[in-house]
């Protein structure tokens, strides 16, 4: 080692003690071509150690991705380790060269991999991460499911916390399969983080959003499509139940009929929703992972992009309460624009909340996922145990959280009117199975009805994975119904 450093340290000391020459009329700046060729050999070990550590041989077995990640771990550290011991025999920023390119190959490596979701693809040597003077290489698939380490990273966490097979318990902040183990939490996204770094996280969760992105534009073209096809079964239905304020005339016929007649949609938008509130679960975990690991290695970066982030939420929330007296926040300055991606990397931003895609208001989308809802909750049931709705039968329907957080991301695409009307609706819904039990003499009306259960529990958890203030649902369900049980 010792004489490798003093080899290093005399060809570095003669080629920092060359001018630039000129061979022809091209100038050669020989400490520009010193670190040239240290980049490139760098973002060559870089790239293979990716590329043929991250590889999965069985997709979603349990404990492969830990040992993957731990081996990752392991090289790239010990990689980095001596690039910084060297970086000062050879007069370079060795940290700095070293985040950056590895963020290159990472930004390359999701933009490979995004393309499949892209109309107009880039090529490899069209994207603006690709150099000339230090190429990052290009690797044949693998597989046909992923173009490169980041596309298998992927697919092996979703298969790892599949919504038909796994569990997601929020207290736990992870995913459990049905022995009780689990299969991804706190501990994985860990090793996820020191493995492959802000960066290569930062690149898992782009290429979610652009998965969510695909999911979300399949359901505009179904709800246009085949939603619109029973428009007026909708029609009806609204018109039956009447104001939110009042009781539907024969509420169990409407209901019943509604559900009944819209039955065939639900399946496919039910997989749309678990697929979207799986990506966006996910995506959760990650933002948590790195704005825990900010607060504990950044506090004062933390604390002062916090400041500025709920200074310009109060100001922006401020001008819509009085446009007239408190102008928005000026655009020319772009300081909402060069915030952003500070905000995303350091984790202090909500995926769930986000608007993903613009699209024309879609004629009954409160009521459409109202009817989705109550016809897929009567396919769960809850669990005591871990406070949590679980389905009945795995094979019909997928976890219920992930179900639940796609039916707030499908909500949140569109004006918040159509979320109150979708609350307005359930707590009806609520109202009405509370009333027809009391009719009925054959039960006993010391409980809930089971229908009425699932609701409020669902949207109990509404109310806290969407941050909407639970005053939402108290306004239209009458005070002894929510100290039965609390939303």
């Amino acid at each position: 080692l010792a004489r490798a450093t003093q080899e290093v340290s005399v060809l570095t000391e003669g080629i920092l003690a060359m001018d630039a020459t000129l061979l022809g009329i091209v100038e050669v700046d020989p400490k520009k071509l010193l670190q040239d060729g240290i980049r490139k050999e760098l973002c060559k070990q870089i790239s293979v150690a990716l590329h043929s550590m991250i590889e999965f041989r069985e997709e979603g077995k349990q404990g492969e991705l830990e040992s993957r990640l731990e081996v990752l771990q392991k090289h790239l550290d010990g990689f980095k380790r001596s690039f910084e011991y060297i970086s000062d025999y050879l007069n370079i920023y060795g940290l700095k060269i070293w985040q950056e390119e590895f963020a290159r190959i990472v930004n390359f490596s999701v933009e490979q991999e995004v393309n499949v979701y892209l109309s107009k693809k880039i090529y490899p040597w069209q994207s603006r991460f690709q150099s000339k003077a230090i190429p990052i290489p290009v690797y044949p698939p693998l597989d046909n499911a992923a173009t490169t380490f980041v596309g298998r990273l992927v697919r092996e966490i979703l298969a790892l916390t599949d919504a038909n097979a796994c569990t997601y318990l929020d207290s736990s902040s992870g995913w459990f399969d049905s022995s009780g183990k689990e299969v991804l939490g706190i501990r994985t996204t860990s090793m996820l983080h020191k493995s492959i770094g802000t960066a290569g996280v930062r690149g898992l969760d782009n290429t979610l959003s652009f998965m969510i992105v695909s999911q979300l534009q399949g359901f505009v073209r179904t709800h246009r499509s085949e939603v619109l096809a029973l428009k007026e079964a909708f029609e009806e239905l609204t018109q039956d139940l009447g104001a939110p304020s009042t009781l539907a005339a024969n509420a169990s016929k409407v209901y019943s009929s509604a559900v009944s007649r819209t039955s065939k949609l639900w399946p496919g938008i039910l997989q749309i929703a678990g697929r979207i509130g799986q990506a966006q679960l996910i995506r959760r975990q990650l933002a948590s992972e790195l704005n825990f690991t900010c607060r504990l290695d950044s506090p004062h970066l933390s604390g002062a992009l916090e400041v500025v982030s709920d200074s310009l939420t109060n100001d922006v929330s401020i001008h819509y309460q009085n446009p007239e007296k408190w102008p928005y926040p000026s655009e020319e300055s772009g300081l909402l624009r060069d915030i952003a991606p500070y905000l995303d990397t350091l984790g202090l931003t909500s995926p769930i909340l986000k608007i993903y895609v613009t699209t024309e208001p879609l004629p009954y989308i409160a009521v459409a996922m109202f009817v989705f809802v109550i016809s897929t909750l009567s396919k769960y049931k809850f669990d005591a145990k871990l406070q949590v709705l679980v389905p009945k039968d795995k094979r019909e329907c997928c976890d219920s959280t992930p179900f639940i957080v796609g039916v707030i991301t499908l909500l949140k695409q569109f004006h918040s009117s159509d979320t109150h009307r979708f609350i307005e609706l359930l707590c009806q819904y609520v109202r009405c199975q509370i009333v027809m039990q009391g009719k009925d003499k054959k039960t006993s009306n010391k409980e809930l009805p089971l229908d009425a259960a699932s609701v409020l529990i669902f949207l109990g958890e509404f109310c806290k994975f969407s941050s909407l203030d639970r005053k939402a649902v108290q306004a239209h369900l009458p005070p002894y119904v929510l100290d039965k049980f609390p939303v």
